[in-house]
């Protein structure tokens, strides 16, 4: 390789970094608890899957490619902590230990675009032909509980009521109805000042509210009642919450941890980057750039999941071939993005994890190129020692091309960099990931 051009391609690289270039699309975060006893969370909901507890500080990541999904899914668990998992093919149980089976009701065939829990059980909110329904779900049966003929966006739970929104433009429709059968008790429409892309519904201390996603890419909270809506807050990128505490109602307004009273919003002293508050079943959390911490009045705590506390797939519990090469592929795509925000939290790499060995500690550097693996009928590249095993997770082939991912494959019958370039570049993307964080 000419000097010059592995120069060029390491600037590149640098600038590539600062644009947060996520082998996701979207930068790892943690969306929500699904369940937790008084060890902590048992179940955590990611962008990129499932993380399940298997040890105090040790949870194990359920890939997407387990339900035959690219993407993340919408999750939420029943009251026994059985996670409903919303894929494309249709709804899907998966136990906290790991097990997936297919609902057995006919009935949950088809993808759902939202699901929710509420003291009334979980409900999905999934697009038809004819419009939009809500199904009320548990282990053994899927009930339609409203139907409508037009196609809603987004579903949120109060103690008995679902609220249902959707967005045509300027105008927001916002639908409740009764959680127990279905009824519907209002319909309230509100025209808003911009254009908007996309709605999410909330809810918080009984409440219902808003968060819309406007064309340009701003987005604003706020509650539609009397056919109006009541602007909270408005954030240039993201606003997490409302969450009502005993000083007022809190916000994340572009991740900061923000006051609202009086319909004055004052940013608090704080500097994580906050990307959810939520209060569910007694526990009162935030999500943040390295995963999930206890929120204490209007500070963040003790954390109670980190992404350097994940360990490999059990691919074991995948389907042979190209699925389980997928979903190996997904846990490295996940580690390499833990790794450009968190160079010192990544997770255990599969090559250790997986095959029962104990996790790496937080901080591990990533398993280079030149590892080979025999998974799912792919030969292991010469040079590399086949982790191919009873469960074990396989590393991604160093000459095979990776699909559903980002990441380079090394190309056969290439000259490798002399040191002193593969030195260069080290030090260059070194610098490019200091940069960036310092940025942040």
């Amino acid at each position: 390789m000419h000097r010059g051009a592995l120069h060029f391609g390491a600037c590149l690289l640098a600038l590539t970094l600062c644009t947060r270039a996520f082998a996701h699309g979207v930068p790892p975060d943690a969306y929500a608890i699904l369940s937790h006893d008084a060890e902590g969370p048992r179940a955590v909901s990611l962008s990129a899957g499932v993380a399940l507890r298997r040890a105090a500080q040790r949870y194990q990541f359920v890939c997407p490619m387990a339900w035959n999904d690219q993407f993340a899914s919408p999750v939420a668990a029943l009251a026994d902590g059985t996670i409903v998992v919303g894929a494309t093919d249709g709804l899907m149980l998966l136990s906290e230990a790991g097990t997936l089976r297919v609902h057995p009701d006919p009935a949950a065939i088809g993808r759902s675009s939202d699901l929710v829990r509420s003291p009334r059980g979980v409900f999905s909110l999934r697009t038809t032909p004819e419009g939009s329904e809500v199904l009320a779900i548990d282990a053994q049966t899927v009930r339609v509980l409203w139907k409508d003929t037009k196609s809603l966006y987004s579903l949120a739970a109060l103690d008995d009521e679902l609220v249902l929104l959707r967005v045509n433009g300027t105008m927001l429709e916002q639908v409740t109805i009764a959680a127990a059968d279905g009824a519907e008790l209002e319909r309230q429409m509100a025209v808003v000042d911009l254009p908007v892309d996309y709605v999410f519904a909330r809810a918080n201390a009984g409440a219902a509210y808003a968060l819309v996603v406007h064309r340009n890419g701003t987005v604003a909270l706020g509650s539609l009642r009397m056919n109006t809506f009541t602007k909270l807050a408005d954030g240039e990128l993201s606003i997490a919450g409302p969450l009502s505490s005993a000083n007022g109602t809190l916000l994340a307004v572009d991740g900061k941890l923000t006051q609202l009273v009086g319909g004055q919003a004052t940013p608090l002293a704080d500097d994580h980057n906050v990307v959810c508050l939520v209060e569910y079943d007694g526990l009162t959390y935030a999500c943040d750039t390295d995963g999930i911490t206890r929120l204490s009045g209007q500070a963040l705590g003790e954390p109670l999941f980190r992404f350097g506390w994940l360990v490999a797939p059990d691919l074991a519990g995948v389907p042979e071939g190209e699925e389980r090469f997928l979903c190996n592929s997904q846990w490295q795509d996940l580690r390499f993005d833990i790794q450009l925000l968190m160079p010192d939290g990544v997770p255990a790499d599969a090559s250790t994890a997986g095959s029962g060995v104990d996790a790496q500690p937080p901080g591990a550097a990533l398993a280079t190129g030149g590892v080979g693996a025999a998974a799912g009928g792919v030969s292991a590249a010469a040079g590399g020692a086949a982790a191919a095993g009873s469960g074990a997770a396989a590393v991604v082939p160093s000459q095979q091309p990776r699909e559903g991912g980002t990441s380079c494959a090394m190309l056969p019958n290439r000259s490798a960099p002399r040191a002193a370039d593969a030195y260069a570049l080290g030090l260059v993307v070194a610098l490019a990931v200091v940069r960036c964080r310092r940025r942040r």
